[in-house]
Order: structure tokens, then C-alpha cells, then sequence
């Protein structure tokens, strides 16, 4: 049954009144990258022009936000049955998109109600296999969407048709190949095999569509981390795809086989987790006991415990982008990353500002860590050199053309992808 709770109202949401009004959509029940990002690219918005209400699973995620703490916000919390929250493909999964799809209109009905001022965009921060219901809804609400993309999608034709249905496209750059995947599966049908590849470009070209990398606020930029001695921190989800299971296994077999003496074998870890909740996917086992090893789950104090460690370990498969590598980067820490061709594998440079092992080699991984262990000046130097790289990832300056598109509804060029629909229809082209 539908329930709309107001878990935060703060009266400045009011300000924007005579603005723009934006539902963030977000059916994720736990913490993650793309919440982040996206928080702090609608916090760039200008306060006076814009407003937000967030429709979440994970409330507690979002009234700790930037977006939350520099603007005045609406929080409602989103109910999702157990049964359909793991459901991602199949019947039950279309069954999931109705029901989410019924609980937006109900929310947006009842803003309306509310005599607050009416919602005029869509946003959806995950992807348009998690955001599906909001082109469902739109079939009902005549609303623009702005989609956000931040990481790879399934090859599907109902992803591509969503990606030739919003009005403003934000994706990261390693992405661009699943999204023409997605586009041309969805093209196919329309305009055959033989031009769908290259429709699916024409689209990502489009000025609706725009590439961005994720910056970190000045207001939240990490602690600097210690450059006495080597010691390991690790943070991300349990999610088998995170790779901790590659860490456990260098640290298990250090303490297993290696003298008591051995630099490597004295490390002392942090472990910082999130457990993924209402997920079909597998998820490593957290925490276990190993010597030298400490676990905390979710902590509110993690930029305290990344700062008293000097090496920050990825084990991430072909990451998207990596915001915990910026993070850490930020943070002055020493960065181990795999070489496996990935966003940061590509921007940094092994052995000036990073170190980088052969992706799921345990054996490498494990060298690599031992010569930070007993190269203090060397990795002390690695950490300069990465604190200064990271420099360059503002997101005031990262995100500022989100933040401009969402305040004045509209590109530069003025040209959305409706726009570009209709120079292709009169080609025989249809999108």
C-alpha cells in the first residue's frame, strides 16, 4: 500500500518556488558512488533557482548529503517489497517498474496537492535499468528527464529506448560503449543492423548527451592522510565485483607463510564496508577474523580512518570511474590500483603517482605491497605527487555544466534531443 513519508522538510525548499522543482528518483537501498556524485552535482545548483525532492530507499544516505546540507530539501522515503527490490529480470522485474512507476505519480500527485510548487523535472541518478519507471511514468506526466549514468548498461532494447527518451544525457566516459550497445539494440529494430551502430553514435553526440568525470567539493575534500608508515585501507561495497576477496587472500597468506618479521606481514589494515541491501547478487562474507586486520561496517567516521592509513588498495573489476580512488588520491594516499585498462589506469602512471598490479594476481598485488612496506621515502613521494593530481577533480568545476543545465532547464545550444528526433524524422530516420 502507498504510504508518502516525509522524512525531511527544511523551509528553505521553498525558496525556489517560482523555479524549477526536481524529483530525484533513487530506488537503491544502500550507499554508494553514484549517490555521492550526484548529490554533489545538484548541490552546485543555485538555491534560488532550484529545488529537490528526493523519492529514496535509503533516506539516511541522503539527509547526510551535500545536497542536503546546501540546500533545502524534501526527503520521502520510497517502500519497496523484498520480493521486487531483488527482482532484475523477467516478469517480476516489469511487475518492480509498474509498482515504482505508481508510487512516483502518487508522489508527485501529492505534492500537487500539497499546493507546493509542482515538480517540472525527472531525475533519475543511477542508470535506466534502475530508473525504468520514471519513462513509464512519463507516459502519463508530461515531465523532462535527466538521466545520469555512472557505469555500464546492459545491452537491452528497452535501455536504449529510455536513452533516446531523455532530455539531458550525463554519462561517464567508460560507459560510452554499453550505452551504444544499448542505443543500437533499440535502433535496430527501427532502422535495421546496418545504421543502428552509427545512430547510436549520432545520439551520444547529440548536445543532449554530455560526458563528465566526478570531482570533490572544496567543503568535502578528504583529510590528509599520515606518511609515516605503511598501512593498508580498503573501502567500497561487498560486492563480489569489488574484489575484497583479492585483499583477504594477500593478507590471509602474509600471515600464514610469511616470517614474523616481514614488513608486509605487520601491515595493519582498515577495512571500511558497505553491505548491499534487497540485491540478487553475490556479496563477499565480512567480516572475518585475520591478524592486523580492522572491520567497520558503513562508519560515520571514515574520512578519520582513511587519514590514519598511507596506502589505499582498489580491487575493483574495471571500475567506472572510482570516486573512493579519488578520494584517496585526494587524501594523499599512496594508490594501488589494477592495471586492467579502467578509468584511473589510463590518468595515472605507475611508480610516480600510483603503484599497479596485474588485475586478480594475488602473487603481484602481494609485491607491490611490500615494496611500499619498505620503501618509506619512495611512497612518501608516490602520495605528494597523487594529492597534487587530484587537484584537478573539483567538482565545482566538474559538474558545473549539470549544475547550469538543471538551473536554466536548457543547453547552451538550446538544442535537446527532441530537437534532434525531429531533423532525423524528416530523413526517414526514426529515433
Amino acid at each position: 500500500m502507498y504510504r508518502l513519508q516525509e522524512v525531511t522538510m527544511d523551509n528553505t525548499a521553498k525558496v525556489g518556488a517560482e523555479y524549477g522543482h526536481s524529483l530525484v528518483f533513487d530506488p537503491i537501498g544502500f550507499s554508494g558512488g553514484s549517490k555521492v556524485a550526484t548529490s554533489e552535482a545538484l548541490a552546485l545548483c543555485n538555491a534560488k533557482n532550484s529545488q529537490f525532492t528526493i523519492l529514496t530507499a535509503s533516506p539516511k544516505c541522503w539527509s547526510n548529503s551535500s545536497l542536503a546540507r546546501k540546500h533545502g530539501v524534501t526527503i520521502v522515503k520510497l517502500y519497496i517489497p523484498y520480493s521486487l527490490a531483488k527482482a532484475s529480470c523477467g516478469g517480476l522485474f516489469w511487475v518492480k517498474q509498474l509498482y515504482l512507476s505508481m508510487y512516483i505519480c502518487l508522489t508527485l500527485l501529492s505534492i500537487k496537492l500539497s499546493k507546493s510548487n509542482s515538480i517540472s523535472k525527472l531525475v533519475g541518478c543511477s542508470g535506466p535499468g534502475i530508473d525504468m519507471s520514471l519513462y513509464l511514468c512519463r507516459t502519463l506526466v508530461a515531465l523532462n528527464i535527466i538521466q545520469f549514468i555512472h557505469g555500464p548498461v546492459a545491452a537491452s532494447r528497452s535501455i536504449g529506448f529510455c536513452l533516446t527518451r531523455c532530455d539531458a544525457l550525463f554519462y561517464l566516459p567508460s560507459t560510452k560503449q554499453s550505452l551504444i550497445d544499448a542505443l543500437s539494440c533499440y535502433l535496430s529494430i527501427k532502422n535495421g543492423d546496418h545504421y543502428s551502430a552509427t545512430l547510436a553514435e549520432f545520439v551520444l553526440h547529440s548536445p543532449h548527451a554530455r560526458t563528465f568525470v566526478n570531482g570533490i567539493s572544496q567543503t568535502c575534500w578528504p583529510t590528509k592522510s599520515q606518511t609515516d608508515h605503511a598501512s593498508l585501507f580498503w573501502a567500497a561495497s561487498l560486492l563480489k565485483w569489488k574484489g575484497l576477496d583479492l585483499l583477504l587472500n594477500v593478507l590471509k597468506a602474509n600471515t600464514h607463510n610469511s616470517s614474523p618479521n616481514d614488513a608486509t606481514t605487520c601491515l595493519h589494515t582498515t577495512v571500511c564496508y558497505i553491505r548491499p541491501q534487497g540485491i540478487n547478487l553475490n556479496i563477499t562474507q565480512a567480516p572475518i577474523a585475520i591478524q592486523h586486520v580492522q572491520w567497520h561496517e558503513q562508519p560515520d567516521n571514515l574520512d578519520q580512518l582513511r587519514s590514519q592509513n598511507s596506502i589505499f588498495v582498489s580491487t575493483s573489476i574495471n571500475e567506472p570511474f572510482g570516486l573512493s580512488i579519488l578520494e584517496a588520491l585526494a587524501a594523499g594516499m599512496c594508490v594501488v590500483i589494477p592495471k586492467d585498462g579502467a578509468y584511473w589506469d589510463t590518468q595515472l602512471t605507475h611508480g610516480l603517482n600510483c603503484m599497479k598490479y596485474t588485475p586478480q594476481d594475488p602473487k603481484s598485488l602481494q609485491t607491490i605491497l611490500h615494496t611500499l612496506a619498505i620503501t618509506p621515502l619512495w611512497r612518501s613521494n608516490i602520495q605528494s605527487r597523487a594529492y597534487i593530481l587530484a587537484k584537478e577533480y573539483q567538482a565545482e568545476t566538474c559538474y558545473l555544466p549539470i549544475a547550469r543545465f538543471i538551473d536554466t532547464d536548457k543547453f547552451t545550444s538550446e538544442m535537446t534531443l527532441s530537437v534532434c528526433s525531429e531533423r532525423c524524422s524528416r530523413t526517414g530516420i526514426s529515433l
